[in-house]
């Protein structure tokens, strides 16, 4: 369970000091060896159909369809980490490096990089913050709390049902990052005029194949946003003991230390969070650290001391909110955060809430109600 004490300052302006080594440690290998791999998958997976169409019987398309499938879901899953460093600008040296991968690869994803980065940087900037406006962002699950949701229209509260707690996510998650930047794309033309132009190349290149092909491509589009949305966006800050505070009571540290986890995956899941997502508490203290470092920065963590004015020793790191599989399947259920009882609650409970308020509600109007009804018959017998 996360505490609601906030971090010393001193041991936080450390925190930060130590991860900011991990910085500098910029390398291209890894990187380029993923996209380079992505490439080489993508280009077979597209000739495998191409010849198939042309070659082999309908009765084999089926299967033809799932291997392409499959390997169009690999290629975005492995491409996660550089796409999401790139976005950071903390995976390659430059600036310009970072831009110009991030939009090479933005097709696979359908992302620009004006969305991703608004989109992004306000999440890390006030995730776990209740008072913050900003923070009921797009990327951040459950991101109301009962309070809010209970002073909400009776419309948007089904709207935000039908988003948190029935879908979590699903035609959202493709909302919030497919139509967003294809929004971006009309509302600022000049400025992602080289993702358009870069997005219709790549369709009308797939459906100059076959329609199916392209068709085939935008549905492991949206399988893969929605896979991501659940283990690396959704299983990182909603989780049982997470944390939330507000006004005074939130810092940008202890909202990395305590109300960032790490998801804890069967192998061929952990592509869908990445490193990011697997050391989810360190990215989110420093974003600038490439993917390919924070397992060093974790693991050197581990063993740093701080030593308060008192002499008191202790680690400088808490110990890590970890969410496995099976958490993270009861944590789909979270919808709220209910800030009186410091913790999320699902659907049926937020019902429950709402019927003890309610009833609660009905209770003091009836006593209003019988004490003005007994001061009228008490005046009338004066």
């Amino acid at each position: 369970m996360c505490t609601k004490t906030k971090t010393p300052i001193e041991k936080r302006n450390r925190i930060v000091r130590f991860l900011k080594s991990f910085e500098k440690k910029k390398q291209y290998q890894q990187p380029m060896l993923k996209i380079a791999l992505m490439i080489v998958m993508w280009s077979g997976s597209v000739y495998l159909y191409s010849y198939s169409l042309h070659n082999l019987s309908n009765s084999w398309m089926p299967i033809v369809k799932f291997i392409v499938a499959f390997f169009l879901v690999a290629c975005r899953a492995l491409c996660f980490d550089p796409m999401h460093d790139f976005g950071h600008k903390s995976s390659l040296p430059t600036e310009i490096e970072n831009k110009v991968c991030f939009w090479f690869i933005s097709p696979m994803y359908f992302m620009t990089w004006s969305h991703w980065t608004y989109e992004h940087n306000k999440h890390h900037k006030h995730s776990n913050n209740n008072n913050s406006i900003e923070g009921y962002d797009t990327m951040q699950t459950a991101n109301w709390t009962l309070k809010r949701f209970k002073k909400a229209s009776s419309w948007l509260q089904v709207l935000y049902t039908i988003r948190h707690g029935i879908l979590l996510g699903g035609f959202f998650s493709f909302y919030d990052f497919v139509l967003q930047s294809l929004i971006s794309c009309v509302t600022h033309p000049i400025l992602n005029l080289p993702y358009t132009l870069w997005f219709i190349a790549y369709y009308a290149f797939q459906y100059n194949i076959s329609p199916d092909l392209m068709y085939l491509d935008m549905y492991t589009l949206v399988f893969t946003w929605q896979l991501i949305w659940i283990f690396a966006i959704h299983g990182t800050h909603t989780f049982e003991g997470g944390y939330r505070a507000e006004g005074g009571d939130w810092t940008f540290v202890d909202s990395g230390l305590y109300g960032a986890a790490s998801v804890t995956l069967p192998q061929p899941l952990k592509t869908f969070v990445g490193e990011a997502g697997m050391y989810h508490s360190i990215h989110h203290i420093n974003a600038r650290i490439p993917s390919y470092n924070l397992r060093d920065a974790s693991e050197k963590s581990k063993l740093e001391i701080f030593k308060d004015n008192n002499g008191n020793e202790e680690e400088l790191f808490p110990p890590v909110n970890l969410v496995y599989l099976s958490e993270l399947m009861i944590s789909l259920t979270f919808m709220v955060y209910d800030e009186d009882n410091d913790k999320f609650i699902g659907l049926v409970d937020v019902v429950k809430a709402m019927s003890t308020a309610n009833a609660a509600g009905k209770t003091d109007t009836k006593k209003l109600l019988l004490r003005r009804d007994s001061g009228t018959t008490l005046h009338k017998e004066e």
